[in-house]
Formats: C-alpha cells, sequence, structure tokens
C-alpha cells in the first residue's frame, strides 16, 4: 500500500509543485530545518502508571521507527510518546512539527532514550519543500486556489479556511524518507494526538 500510495505521489502531485526552473544550492536550504538529537547515547525512561493502564511495559525493541505528526509540544504529545515506547516497542522517534527550532529541543528532552546507533530526528512541515515550491504552494490566488478557498456549488461562499496545510501534512508523510536516509524500512506514521492504549 505505501509503495502504491508513493508511485500516486510521485507521478501526479509532483508534477504539481515541480519548479519550472532548477532550483539552486541557496534555495534547498530548506534541510537547515532538520534537527537531529544531540544527546549522547542514554536512557530515562520514566513511567506512568495511569497511562500503562493494566499493561506491563514493553523491554524489547520491535525494531521500527515511529514517524509522529504534531503542531508542537503538549501533554498529548508526552502521552503518545511514552505509550509507543513503553506499550508499543518503539524505540526511535522521528518528528515532523511546526516551528521546529522551538519545539525540537523541547521534544528531545522528553524522548525516553537516545539511541546507540540512529539518532532521533526532528524536521520542520516546511523543510520537504523549497522557498519556491512554498511560494507556489501558498498563492492563495494562483494554481492551487480551490484548495485554499475550495470550490463552491452555486449559490455560495467559498470555503475561507484553506485545507493546503491538511494536504501538505498528508505529503510529509510519505516524504519523510527523503530527509530521514537510515528510516527503518517498515515504519509507523501516527499523529500526535492520538494515544495507543494496549500493546
Amino acid at each position: 500500500l505505501f509503495a502504491f500510495l508513493i508511485s500516486i505521489y510521485a507521478s501526479i502531485n509532483l508534477k504539481l509543485i515541480k519548479p519550472e526552473v532548477e532550483l539552486s544550492s541557496k534555495e534547498r536550504s530548506h534541510f537547515d530545518q532538520v534537527y537531529i538529537d544531540p544527546y549522547a547515547p542514554f536512557s530515562h525512561p520514566l513511567i506512568n502508571q495511569f497511562l500503562l493502564g493494566p499493561y506491563a511495559p514493553v523491554n524489547k525493541s520491535n525494531g521500527m521507527d515511529a514517524v509522529v505528526m504534531a503542531a508542537g509540544v503538549d501533554a498529548t504529545l508526552v502521552a503518545n510518546i511514552h505509550n509507543l515506547y513503553h506499550l508499543q516497542g518503539f524505540r526511535r522517534f522521528v518528528f515532523a512539527v511546526n516551528n521546529a527550532s522551538i519545539n525540537c529541543p523541547a521534544i528531545f528532552d522528553i524522548v525516553p532514550q537516545h539511541g546507540h546507533k540512529k539518532k532521533h530526528y526532528c524536521v520542520d512541515h516546511n523543510a520537504f519543500y523549497s522557498q519556491t515550491e512554498k511560494q507556489r504552494l501558498w498563492n492563495v490566488s494562483g494554481e492551487f486556489e480551490r484548495i485554499h478557498y475550495g470550490s463552491p456549488k452555486s449559490g455560495e461562499q467559498s470555503v475561507q479556511k484553506s485545507k493546503m496545510g491538511w494536504y501538505l501534512q498528508q505529503f510529509s508523510k510519505l516524504l519523510i524518507p527523503t530527509l530521514v536516509p537510515d528510516l527503518s524500512k517498515k515504519f509507523l506514521v501516527i499523529d500526535g494526538d492520538i494515544i495507543p492504549n494496549r500493546p
């Protein structure tokens, strides 16, 4: 299924945001919005019995990476990370957030383990797109106007709340491997406001 979605994205959507001119290295500087866990290997897996419920914590890694999509750090994200680690066996995390320069350092402080081999990653939602691409995507009167304002029925007003951010988040889930070269072959993508509650 993942390969199928990638093929659809590559064949249709990449054409929509492909710049008309080749991007310079300066324009491709959006990769500086990728943050890598700065801590030396160590573990501080704090356990909250209320979040665990009746289940015992999992002591063995499941071998998969967890990709967590979140706006920023809040109590729900903390519970999400806690249970992915203790109930699901995830040991390596990749985060996609807003305002990465602020949120990524805070996230690295709350992840339970800092790996010996694979560092945690934290990226800005905008890190997947160059400045040229972002200008095209967020031009509300440009080629993606219907995504920003909707396609109203006869006699109705346009939708004023843009859906572009939601669409880009879905594409970001598919583009994560382009920014994290050592991502596990199989990985979980989950929103930060979802809290798994059983093994």
